[in-house]
């Protein structure tokens, strides 16, 4: 049976997903270090390589062995493989922020959602779909508003400690730039408190 391809952000997204549907917590980066290890040889995953990359503390924060881990992983990322950015085809939107006076080029054949500085220019795209302000706060909001995740950090978290946590689990997984992390947090804070 062959594999499929995905990229690095979509197998961290997987295998987020698989843990925080356990009810485990990922204050270790256990997530970006098997992504990492799956990253690094290329072809059909090696389970025993990527639990071997769970670091403890994670194992030891949500009381699990190795054997719930791999479960987990197995379930996260069958029948995959995860490429590099460089050596994916994949259509998941990519996220460009920059400042003035840059020059980008994306090497993504799917979507992309950013922001470029007066008198940036974008280059090496096939489809370009820019938004910008107000739009692409919105359009990230809408990908991660039904996270796990994020409604776990909506409904338990005291109210002033939802926005640093949302903007912190955002940057953590990678998911916008650090600089419109807090944007994206308020939205989906906006959204959950119906406004």
């Amino acid at each position: 049976m062959g594999t499929r391809p995905i990229s690095q952000r979509d197998a961290l997204d997987r295998v987020l997903t698989a843990f925080s549907e356990r009810g485990w917590r990922d204050d270790s980066s256990a997530a970006q270090a098997v992504v990492a290890a799956a990253t690094r040889n290329p072809g059909p995953l090696d389970l025993d390589r990527l639990v071997r990359a769970v670091p403890r503390p994670f194992l030891r924060n949500n009381s699990i062995g190795r054997k719930e881990a791999r479960a987990a992983i197995a379930a996260a990322l069958s029948g995959v493989e995860v490429r590099a950015a460089a050596q994916t085809d994949d259509r998941a939107a990519l996220t460009v922020n920059t400042t003035n006076n840059q020059r980008i080029t994306i090497q993504n054949s799917g979507p992309w959602a950013g922001n470029v500085g007066a008198g940036g220019d974008i280059s090496g795209v096939n489809q370009i779909q820019q938004m910008v302000g107000d739009v692409a706060i919105q359009a990230l909001a809408d990908r991660y508003s039904r996270r796990p995740e994020v409604q776990r950090i909506l409904e338990s978290a005291p109210p002033n400690e939802r926005h640093p946590r949302l903007a912190g689990w955002l940057r953590q997984i990678g998911a916008v730039g650090v600089d419109i992390a807090p944007q994206v947090a308020a939205e989906l804070i906006k959204r959950y408190l119906g406004g």
